[in-house]
């Protein structure tokens, strides 16, 4: 799905609470905890202006980590999540017997507007801020470390089990802002373009 129809659905989703009549919902609300493992794609582009070389790098990753939320009920169809995420493992962006380009200490912050579909099941769409540590190691020349920040939009679905275990499936895209390095020896190299695409199961709690 386009970057601006998920914006529009975001922004739909957080709206459409408001102008509802208020009601109480007894599902869904409180704080959780859940496990998770995301199925990444990324790439990224590298320009060395030494030589005027441009070259598109693409990497898969799988990485476990952890989500925090709390969610509060708008009314009987709608609420609002808030969240902290964080990946236990490095992100991969490049690796091969030159150079490398990794990803670590990556976290979000997220709003996760939902529609009840009924008393055990959401769809929802988020909107995340994001912060990761890009290592960048070229061999027996250089290495720069930057924290880059970005900005994503995603889809999903949430789905309680019981009263207190849900799993909840997810999509989504992040664009992280480009950043270059004129430290290295007799040349530029910068990092743009950088895109995160990742499928996201969890397994959670609900206190």
């Amino acid at each position: 799905m386009r970057l601006k129809k998920l914006i529009k659905i975001t922004l739909l989703l957080i709206i459409a609470p408001v102008i509802a009549n208020a009601q109480s919902s007894k599902e869904f609300k409180g704080a959780s905890i859940a496990i998770n493992y995301s199925s990444n794609n990324s790439n990224h582009v590298q320009n060395f202006e030494v030589d005027g070389n441009e070259d598109e790098k693409i990497k898969h990753n799988s990485i476990p980590g952890i989500d925090l939320s709390y969610s509060i009920e708008v009314n009987e169809k709608f609420l609002q999540s808030v969240g902290f995420t964080y990946d236990f493992k490095k992100n991969i962006f490049l690796l091969n017997s030159d150079e490398s380009l990794k990803g670590s200490d990556h976290y979000s912050i997220y709003l996760q507007p939902h529609y009840l579909v009924n008393e055990s099941f959401s769809v929802f769409a988020k909107f995340s801020y994001n912060s990761i540590k890009q290592n960048f190691i070229v061999t027996d020349l250089a290495s720069y470390v930057n924290n880059v920040d970005g900005y994503g939009l995603g889809l999903g679905f949430k789905k309680f089990l019981n009263e207190s275990f849900f799993v909840q499936a997810e999509i989504n895209k992040v664009k992280y802002e480009d950043w270059n390095n004129p430290r290295f020896p007799g040349t530029m190299i910068s990092i743009s373009d950088t895109i995160v695409n990742s499928k996201t199961i969890s397994l959670g709690y609900k206190f």
